[in-house]
This record gives C-alpha cells, structure tokens and sequence, in this order.
C-alpha cells in the first residue's frame, strides 16, 4: 500500500514529474489535508495494535527528521518502513508522517511535513494508520483543489471598468464531498 506523498499526489492530478513548481506546496498541504480530513470525518484511521507511547522521545528536524527515543523499541513495537504513522502529544510535530527507516530507538521520516527540533519532556504517541486505498485518491484531489485556491485566490473572475470582482465558492465539490460521507462517523456535541 502506497503512502499519501509528493509522488502519488502528483500522479493523481496528472502533474508531470518534472514540474517541480508545486512540490514544496504539496508536502506542506500533505498533513494539513490528512489532518483537516480526519477532523471533519471524526475518524483518524488507527491501527492501535502499532503505537509507541512515552515521554521520552525527541525530534531531530529536516533533512533528515528523527524521531529518538533511548529508551523505546519501534522495532519490537511492529513500526516498519513505508508505513504511515499520525504523532499526537508533541509540542510543534503533530500529524502525518511516513516512516522512512526504523531501528530500535530511532524512526527516520520522510520528507512528508515539517519537522522540528524538540526536545524531550512530551507526551508523544505514535500511531500507525491505514488511509482505505479508495480514500487516498479523494485526498490527493483535496490537496488539488487546495493548490487552486492559492493560485486563483479566491477569485473567479474579474473585470476592469467600474472593478468588478466575483471569489469563488472556496469549498471542496459536492461531488467529492458527497463521496467523503461514507467514511463520516456521526459525532454529537
């Protein structure tokens, strides 16, 4: 199963590889979309058979993020490489991430989100999720119509004599809204 990452997205909205204008916009939308999903849908797709759950664990930042902790075992907590993980409890690092590489005290990230130094002293856990195949495409064309919306900025049209300016419905398609609500869990106040 393939991670929801700047390769996939791409495929999804027929991007071509080489154009590299919006990666740096899709990484930053990736976590932010995932996140804003789970909270609308009021599901957050864990599997709490893999976690790790401790106060012991820092992050080192990009290039190369990390996630330490001397004395966890992701190894021995089911953690593997390529498999999508949500954080919760941290300072600045909340959120999707995919693990690149793991050994017994260390996760290696990709490059999906912004990671950034902290210390430890939180209460972190780390969760392993699983996104149903037929949702990712969904999120992918989220992340699309995100990228829309700060290319256009709202505006959908505009005219010069007497200055006219009409912004367009900043929401996601009916259609793709529609097709969300079967992943809705009813959530009362």
């Amino acid at each position: 199963m393939s991670a929801i990452n700047k390769t996939y997205v791409k495929t999804i909205l027929q991007i071509a590889s080489a154009d590299t204008s919006r990666d740096t916009l899709i990484e930053t939308l990736i976590p932010t979309v995932i996140g804003n999903l789970f909270a609308d849908l009021h599901r957050d797709f864990k599997d709490l058979l893999v976690y790790h759950s401790t106060s012991t664990v820092s992050f080192t930042a990009a290039p190369s993020p990390k996630i330490d902790d001397a004395e966890g075992d992701f190894e021995g907590d089911g953690f593997l490489a390529g498999m999508e993980v949500w954080i919760e409890g941290s300072q600045l690092n909340d959120g999707y991430r995919v693990i690149s590489s793991v050994a017994e005290t260390q996760i290696t990230l990709t490059a999906v989100g912004l990671e950034t130094v902290e210390p430890v002293g939180y209460a972190v856990t780390i969760t392993k999720i699983a996104i149903p195949f037929d949702l990712k495409p969904w999120i992918a064309r989220m992340i699309g119509v995100e990228i829309d919306k700060t290319q256009m900025a709202g505006i959908k049209s505009k005219s010069l004599s007497d200055m006219s300016v009409t912004f367009a419905d900043t929401s996601y398609p009916p259609a793709m809204v529609k097709a969300l609500n079967s992943y809705r869990k009813l959530s009362w106040p």
